[in-house]
């Protein structure tokens, strides 16, 4: 799987559908999504209880990784877009919000 991703031939994994379209519905682009994840990557998973970092998974052939959890980030998208914050800040409030209840 690796060396198809390194091609840029897509790979189809168990589950990655499904996140898209959890993703999709809550108002995340590729984009977006990409970058949620790579401000994810810029805070320390010891700050927040919440960090997805704690849930990482790995698979056996598959690429690790922390997964989508649309509960937790369904308001992000708004955070950003309507509300103006920075994609790191939106992250640190859901993190934050998450902890906290």
């Amino acid at each position: 799987m690796s060396a198809a991703i390194r091609r840029g031939t897509p790979v189809a994994a168990p589950g990655w559908a499904r996140t898209a379209d959890q993703a999709r519905d809550c108002g995340f682009t590729p984009i977006l999504y990409h970058s949620l994840f790579a401000v994810l990557n810029a805070i320390d998973p010891n700050s927040f209880r919440s960090h997805p970092h704690h849930r990482q998974v790995t698979h056996r052939n598959q690429v690790p990784g922390i997964p989508f959890e649309a509960e937790l980030w369904q308001e992000w998208p708004r955070l950003v877009l309507k509300e103006g914050f920075s994609p790191g800040t939106a992250a640190e409030l859901v993190l934050l919000f998450a902890t906290s209840t």
